[in-house]
C-alpha cells in the first residue's frame, strides 16, 4: 500500500513584498526510506495581491488592472532543480514563454477552461481577469449612502477644494465626524474622486488640509460647496484582489510521475526584477 502525503517547504528566506526580487529563492527539502518524492504531483501555492491606484486599495473597474495570463510562470526568470548539487533540470532562459508553450501543449481546453481557470490562472480575457479582481457598484442603488460635506453647523455649506496632489483640503468639511472612510467617493462638481487616504481631521473655519487623499489631477479644484460623499456597497466584501494561484515550473523534471528515491533536492529560483509589470 502506497499512502500520499503532502508536505509543505518555504523558502529558505523571507519573499513577502518589497523581499521578493532580493535575491534566488531556495526550496529545500529531503526524502529517504521508507519514503520518496512524486514531482508531477507536486506544485507551488502562491499568494499574490493586486493594488490599484498609488497602491492604496484595491483596483476598480474603471481601472482596467489584472493579472497577466498565467502571472505566476511570469514571475521568474529562470529555474533550476538540484540533486547532491548537481543540476537535474533547468530553465536557464524564457521561463514564462516556456510555461505558455507547455501548457498550450500538454493540457485539454477542459483543463483550461475549468481548474485551469481557478487554480492555475490561466485566462486569456484581458475583461474577466479584471472583472475577476476588481471591485465594482453593486447594480442595485437601494445600498447608496449620500454623505453632505459640512460640520454639525455647516451642513451643506462646508467647502471642498482639491490640490493637484490629490490633497483634499476643505472648510468647515467634518469629513471625520460624516465617517468618510478608505474607498469612498468624493463627488465634486458632479466629478468622482476615489477616497485613497482617510482624512485625520475635522478643519473649521479657513481651508486646510484634511489629511484626505485622492488620485493627482491635471488642474486644481478650487474651493466649492458642490462636494458630497457617496459610499456604494461593493463587491465583494472581502478582498477581492488576494488570490492564491498553482504553479508548477515548465522544467522537465515535473513531467516525471514515478517516486524519486532518497535524496537531498532544491529548487532553485531567480525573480524576475520586472515583476509587477511582467507580461
Amino acid at each position: 500500500m502506497t499512502e500520499l502525503i503532502y508536505r509543505e517547504v518555504s523558502c529558505q528566506k523571507a519573499v513577502g513584498t518589497t523581499n521578493f526580487i532580493q535575491g534566488v529563492q531556495e526550496f529545500k527539502f529531503s526524502t529517504g526510506a521508507p519514503t520518496g518524492w512524486i514531482p508531477s504531483r507536486s506544485y507551488f501555492r502562491i499568494e499574490m495581491e493586486l493594488k490599484g491606484q498609488e497602491g492604496k486599495v484595491a483596483p476598480t473597474q474603471g481601472e482596467q488592472l489584472a493579472f497577466a495570463d498565467s502571472a505566476c510562470g511570469n514571475l521568474y526568470d529562470n529555474v533550476y532543480f538540484r540533486g547532491a548539487g548537481q543540476d537535474i533540470s533547468s530553465a536557464v532562459n524564457y521561463v514564462s514563454h516556456s510555461q505558455a508553450l507547455k501548457t498550450r501543449l500538454q493540457k485539454t481546453g477542459a483543463w483550461m477552461n475549468t481548474i485551469g481557470k481557478s487554480a492555475y490562472l490561466m485566462e486569456s480575457n484581458f475583461q474577466k481577469r479584471v472583472n475577476q479582481v476588481s471591485t465594482g457598484r453593486d447594480p442595485s442603488f437601494d445600498d447608496v449612502l449620500k454623505i453632505s460635506v459640512g460640520d454639525a453647523t455647516h451642513r451643506g455649506t462646508g467647502t471642498i477644494d482639491i490640490a493637484t496632489d490629490g490633497k483634499v483640503n476643505g472648510s468647515n468639511s467634518g469629513l471625520v465626524a460624516s465617517g468618510v472612510v478608505q474607498g469612498d467617493t468624493l463627488v465634486v462638481n458632479g466629478v468622482e474622486y476615489r477616497i485613497l487616504t482617510t482624512p485625520v481631521t475635522d478643519v473649521v473655519g479657513a481651508a486646510a488640509d484634511t489629511g484626505a487623499r485622492v488620485g493627482a489631477i491635471t488642474v486644481a479644484i478650487p474651493a466649492t460647496t458642490d462636494a458630497y460623499i457617496l459610499r456604494k456597497k461593493l463587491r465583494p466584501a472581502n478582498n477581492r484582489s488576494k488570490v492564491f494561484a498553482i504553479w508548477q515550473p515548465p522544467i522537465g523534471i515535473m513531467d516525471h510521475d514515478e517516486v524519486l528515491g532518497a535524496g537531498d533536492w532544491r529548487f532553485s529560483l531567480n525573480p524576475n526584477s520586472n515583476y509587477k509589470l511582467a507580461e
